[in-house]
């Protein structure tokens, strides 16, 4: 949890943008986004094998961002080793994709 909120607090500071915690529905479907930008309709998955590695599990992620992606969702994922080791990466991607879809939203 505390790697979540590190995450969250080094991403908000350099975007200059919060992510929140949004939970979204889709058709019955409810999905809770660890970090969102509701505004830009845009959220960030670090994907780790401890939670994404079963066959059930990969089959379920994607499924719930194909359902994300038709509301105008945009995903942008990472696996937990760039999250831990690369945030200046995710940053500036992020960063990007807020900012465009801010200009063109």
């Amino acid at each position: 949890m505390t790697d979540e909120r590190d995450s969250a607090h080094d991403t908000s500071a350099a975007t200059g943008r919060k992510p929140h915690r949004q939970p979204v529905r889709a058709n019955a479907e409810r999905f809770d986004l660890d970090l969102a930008w509701p505004d830009e309709e845009v959220f960030v998955e670090a994907d780790g094998r401890a939670f994404h590695s079963t066959r059930a599990q990969f089959a379920h992620d994607r499924h719930r961002q194909n359902l994300l992606v038709t509301l105008g969702w945009l995903p942008l994922r990472y696996t937990w080793h760039v999250a831990k080791h690369e945030p200046t990466r995710i940053v500036s991607q992020l960063r990007t994709v807020l900012d465009a879809r801010r200009d063109h939203g």
